[in-house]
């Protein structure tokens, strides 16, 4: 019975690299090849943080959120910011509205 789980395991650790292996262009773009799965994934990441949302969230409605808290408290503390002040007032509205 043991020979059968020894040869499970070669099995499992053959796998990996026979997919790797199977991968085309590893003669002309080597390591390189496997970028294009890479830029897609990539895509497909960014493409699901802009369009799914959870409730009316989503990650960069929480990023600008974010951003425009840090820059109302650096007002605050410091007592300016490099902006407009209608830029300003339309920023600090802005967080008002979303902290009630």
């Amino acid at each position: 019975m043991v020979w059968c789980t020894d040869r499970r395991i070669e099995r499992t650790e053959e796998l990996p690299q026979e997919f790797l292996n199977a991968w085309p262009g590893k003669r002309t773009l080597g390591l390189y090849r496997f970028l294009p799965l890479f830029f897609v994934l990539g895509a497909a990441l960014e493409f699901s943080m802009i369009n799914w949302q959870v409730g009316e969230v989503n990650f960069y409605n929480t990023f600008k959120k974010r951003r425009a808290e840090e820059i109302v408290e650096s007002i605050e503390n410091q007592g300016s910011y490099p902006f407009p002040p209608e830029v300003l007032a339309k920023l600090q509205k802005s967080v008002e509205s979303k902290s009630t």
